[in-house]
């Protein structure tokens, strides 16, 4: 849907050998601070579809680059969103919005992946 006119792309393909951990995001990583848009788009909510820049001030590696698509704050509180860390891509990490309102199932489905790519 709009997504792809937000985000500037229509997919994002990385083989399972380069995600590094799986996730649900938790509430206190979602808040805007430190984050910058770098391309997409970013409103009232925590809507958030595109690029963004993470910067952390007094860390060794102070930036990373994160994909977002998240259209509600509440569904990091309701369990709704995975963050996924990676390795040798473009993005360090992407944040998802996911459907099923227990993500953890959809992590458990993708880190199961994960382990048997890695084995």
């Amino acid at each position: 849907g709009m997504d792809k006119l937000w985000a500037f792309k229509s997919r994002i393909v990385v083989p399972i050998s380069h995600i590094e951990s799986i996730r649900v995001a938790e509430p206190a990583n979602m808040l805007d601070k430190g984050i910058v848009k770098v391309v997409g788009a970013s409103g009232i909510g925590g809507f958030k579809v595109g690029d963004f820049l993470e910067w952390n001030r007094g860390k060794e590696k102070n930036r990373r680059l994160l994909f977002w698509d998240v259209h509600h704050k509440q569904a990091v509180v309701d369990g709704k969103v995975v963050a996924i860390t990676l390795r040798d891509e473009r993005y360090e990490e992407l944040v998802l919005q996911v459907e099923d309102f227990r993500s953890e199932k959809v992590m458990r489905v993708l880190q199961a992946m994960l382990d048997e790519a890695s084995s």
